[in-house]
């Protein structure tokens, strides 16, 4: 379509590069939907076409993103918590010093804390579909219910 709806024997390596550029300036795609497109037009034109395209004149590249660090920083972690008090801090401290998600931290339960053995019990269900109903009618006995509330219980560590 790009082409003019030209069929792609009669298309070359330049008219490749053209198209490349298009995606990445025009149409603003990702990096790895440019190398997608370059791979799938190689494909087509070696393995379909049987044609050799050649060398593709250079193209501009789409932007790979830059990269943000994930973690934060001993200095970052004591700034954030200095300025935390009372539940928060607790909460937050119970969340980075244990690794837990956020959920698994909203559910804990004070008996789900062991500090004899510095353990924290944390309970990850899984929710299936094998008994639709399940959630429909709470307070009725469902075996499938009764399965997933024993289903995937870990022992984290703390100390």
């Amino acid at each position: 379509m790009f082409h003019g709806k030209a069929h792609p024997s009669t298309l070359g390596a330049s008219e490749i590069s053209a198209f490349l550029t298009w995606l990445a300036v025009r149409q603003h795609v990702s990096a790895s939907t440019q190398n997608q497109a370059l791979s799938a037009l190689l494909f087509l034109y070696r393995s379909v076409l049987g044609i050799d395209v050649g060398t593709l004149s250079p193209a501009v590249r789409a932007r790979t993103p830059e990269r943000l660090p994930v973690v934060l920083s001993r200095s970052e972690v004591t700034t954030v918590l200095s300025a935390l008090a009372g539940t928060m801090k607790l909460f937050v401290l119970v969340l980075y010093g244990a690794g837990l998600r956020l959920q698994e931290c909203l559910d804990l339960r004070v008996k789900d804390i062991d500090f004899d053995r510095s353990e924290i019990l944390v309970r990850r269900f899984r929710a299936h579909m094998c008994c639709p109903r399940m959630y429909q009618r709470p307070g009725r006995f469902n075996p499938c219910r009764a399965k997933l509330v024993a289903l995937n219980s870990t022992m984290v560590a703390f100390g």
